[in-house]
């Protein structure tokens, strides 16, 4: 009998132990890969409120979006990158592939254009100090934000950044609209 009990106690020991490290293997984390254009480079995404992802995409598809940039230059290197880069023609960019509204009934979207600083004290491994810098996309719905995707380019003079751009706009089309379903 209590050779029975034991071999039961180590079943139920291994069945939960190797439900916790299956569950760790496969737990999605806030890095995406899910388009080829994310495996190019590092991308983290993140859903705020899943219920307004289909709002988000079609208004954003329809009406456009309000848009807003900003920058952030190296702080320990000399900048370089905004030296270069027309911000102009990343606003043209930013418009062509998600149209521009100034309505205050369409979706926001703020970008910053952060530059990597690879004298910044914090890098402290090689890869923190390969790519040029990252674009962070911030979706809002009215105060709301819903969706937010960082996206890095390697380019050190931001010649990459028009096809991050576009990988940005499919991966929020990309997403999945929550299906809600009323109870009943």
């Amino acid at each position: 009998m209590l050779k029975v009990v034991s071999i039961v106690v180590g079943l139920v020991v291994a069945l939960v132990l190797g439900n916790a490290i299956y569950a760790q293997l496969t737990k999605s984390g806030s890095r995406s890969m899910n388009l080829s254009c994310q495996k190019e480079v590092v991308v983290f995404e993140r859903v705020y409120f899943q219920e307004q992802i289909h709002a988000l995409k079609e208004a954003t598809h329809l009406k456009g979006v309000e848009l807003k940039l900003q920058i952030q230059k190296a702080r320990y290197a000399p900048s370089k990158l905004f030296e270069t880069l027309d911000l102009e023609e990343v606003k043209h960019i930013l418009t062509k592939e998600f149209g521009e509204a100034s309505s205050q009934n369409v979706p926001r979207l703020d970008l910053l254009i952060y530059e990597n600083d690879p004298l910044d004290p914090g890098k402290k491994t090689k890869e923190a100090k390969l790519y040029a810098g990252y674009l962070v996309f911030g979706f809002y719905m009215g105060e709301a934000l819903i969706y937010k995707i960082q996206i890095d380019f390697m380019d050190k003079e931001g010649k990459d950044i028009a096809k991050r751009i576009a990988c940005a706009k499919a991966s929020l089309m990309a997403l999945q609209d929550m299906v809600i379903k009323s109870g009943a």
